[in-house]
């Protein structure tokens, strides 16, 4: 956000993306000088990033599933782990779209999920053959 104004922060400016004042900022325009807002958003930022769970906190399946097919203590993406993951996924989304037929953009990421394991399978079969056939068992995929 550019604000324009006096160097005091009395004179709010308009945000440069258009007219909406929707959100946090109509709260913080009544309660704040354009300094101070900026600073609280900052803060409320940093606490909705560190409550991600996006930011290496791993769920509790997916640290199984990765603890199940890891090659040695501190992997987490060699071809086994990430066809592991991409086909716990596909399952759940498969069930989804049977529930939720009309679903389409869940449709294509599956449809997208599912080329991505092919491509990895079939890396797996190029460079180690007695590999792709012990994941195709343990995770009883087809061929």
């Amino acid at each position: 956000m550019v604000f324009c104004g006096e160097e005091n922060g009395t004179l709010w400016g308009k945000p440069r993306l258009g007219k909406r004042l929707g959100g946090p900022w109509t709260v913080l325009r009544a309660l704040y000088t354009p300094i101070e807002a900026v600073i609280v958003l900052k803060s409320r930022r940093k606490e909705e990033i560190s409550r991600d769970d996006g930011g290496g906190h791993l769920s509790d399946a997916k640290v199984m599933l990765i603890e199940q097919f890891r090659t040695h203590v501190k992997d987490t993406g060699s071809p086994e782990v990430q066809i592991a993951l991409l086909s716990e996924r596909i399952n759940y989304l498969t069930t989804h779209l049977k529930s939720h037929v009309k679903d389409h953009a869940s449709r294509r990421g599956l449809i997208m999920m599912v080329n991505k394991r092919r491509r990895l399978l079939d890396y797996l079969n190029r460079r180690d053959p007695d590999r792709y056939h012990q994941i195709v068992e343990r995770l009883s995929l087809r061929k």
